[in-house]
């Protein structure tokens, strides 16, 4: 569908290319959560609970630079995740301010049984892609996700 907005090409095609990246990412997306929505979690959750357990106790101004949302989305995340008894907080040992989240024995448990049923509805929604298509969109989405920015904390 073209747009009737009056434009150059190349606004254009930063349009319409918006258009088609938000509309992948919306239907790999519906097509992942009910692997997700059967244990209770929701996919920020889920980003929540596989970034500690790959990558181990971080504070939520991490987690919140990590998944590209605000403090208050994941303090939100965070409560929600504690009434699960998936994740606690405790206060940084270094620096009182800092908040640290830790994964629990039970949140370990949960992403260990949603993780592998994950990656494959994961690959099964990318298998419409061959796996040169799926390599050459994941270093597209990583030059686009960087842009111009630095990635001191290893978004990318």
């Amino acid at each position: 569908m073209g747009t009737r907005f009056k434009s150059s090409l190349e606004q254009t095609l930063a349009l319409n290319t918006w258009v088609k990246l938000s509309r992948a990412k919306e239907s790999v997306g519906r097509q992942l959560q009910p692997c997700l929505g059967q244990y209770g979690v929701t996919r920020p959750q889920f980003g929540v609970l596989e970034m500690l357990y790959h990558l181990g106790t971080l504070n939520q101004t991490v987690i919140g630079k990590k998944l590209l949302v605000s403090g208050g989305n994941v303090t939100m995340l965070v409560d929600n995740l504690e009434k699960h008894s998936w994740v606690e907080r405790r206060r940084s040992t270094r620096d009182r301010r800092v908040i640290m989240v830790h994964l629990t024995s039970a949140g370990k448990a949960i992403i260990e049984q949603v993780l592998p049923m994950h990656v494959e509805a994961l690959t099964s929604a990318l298998a419409v892609l061959t796996l040169t298509e799926r390599e050459t969109l994941g270093m597209l989405c990583k030059k686009l996700g960087r842009g111009q920015m630095n990635d001191p904390i290893g978004t990318g």
